[in-house]
């Protein structure tokens, strides 16, 4: 008899080792998702910063420090760095300015140039929207592009010295 309750001890107990090894899987799932939720709304925040840099004015938007996105973060079981360590607006802006060097005295609509960046090393959100988002705002901020002829196609003013505005750009009323 002790050997037949020793089986049935031993079946209900890897039974049981089997359920919590499938819970904590669906936990381990969960927790991935959720973390790559997080780091696109990480990617999304960065960008809408670096467009407020951008725009002319006080916004008085701060981060809650509490919840900064972590150094690393682990999403699909491997760690990665978080958007708080995409290179710096500079950087980008200046991987933007070599692509359009490259190109001559046209202009690259802000997607395309966003794709070019990355693919020269400029570390932008991998979420679309973030990402040119990100990149729209950076461009802007430099004086080094401007927009020639449309809005969203960027280009380096130095290739076009004649253009004294940015298409699109707001302005100033004269005052009668």
């Amino acid at each position: 008899m002790s050997t037949n309750s020793e089986n049935e001890f031993t079946k209900a107990t890897a039974s049981h080792v089997n359920k919590l090894t499938a819970f904590r899987q669906r936990l381990s799932d969960d927790i991935d998702d959720l973390i790559a939720r997080r780091n696109r709304v990480d990617e999304q925040i960065h960008g809408l910063m670096a467009f407020l840099r951008a725009t002319p004015g006080n916004h008085d938007i701060r981060r809650d420090e509490e919840h900064e996105p972590e150094s690393e973060l682990r999403t699909n079981g491997v760690l990665s760095r978080g958007p708080d360590h995409l290179a710096s607006d500079n950087e980008v802006a200046n991987i933007a300015y070599q692509v359009l060097l490259e190109i001559g005295a046209k202009d690259m609509h802000y997607v395309e140039l966003a794709e070019k960046v990355k693919a020269n090393g400029g570390r932008l959100p991998e979420h679309k929207p973030s990402a040119t988002s990100m990149l729209n705002g950076i461009l802007n901020a430099d004086s080094r592009f401007i927009r020639p002829f449309r809005r969203g196609h960027y280009s380096l003013k130095e290739h076009f010295p004649n253009v004294n505005r940015s298409v699109g750009e707001r302005r100033t009323k004269k005052r009668a």
